[in-house]
């Protein structure tokens, strides 16, 4: 029978205390290529990023609604958050 991971040999006490750096994930508008998207204003801004689709992203409009961003429209840009 295999002897299992005890906890001492899990945590390392001479290993320093490493805070990796949190990611904030965002859009930035670049263009709008449909001038009745509800983005159409906001080129040039950073949107929130909630996820990717196949042909979109899915952001959150500033009233609060989920909605699309055309892949063509848009870059993702990761900020670090140093806590």
């Amino acid at each position: 029978m295999a002897q299992g991971w005890r906890k001492s040999q899990i945590e390392d006490k001479e290993a320093p205390n490493l805070k990796l750096p949190e990611i904030k994930r965002s859009l930035k508008i670049l263009k709008c290529s449909d001038s009745l998207m509800w983005y159409n204003n906001l080129v040039g801004q950073t949107v929130p990023y909630i996820r990717e689709y196949s042909d979109c992203y899915m952001s959150r409009e500033p009233a609060g609604f989920l909605n699309i961003v055309k892949l063509q429209d848009a870059e993702i840009i990761d900020e670090e958050i140093n806590l």
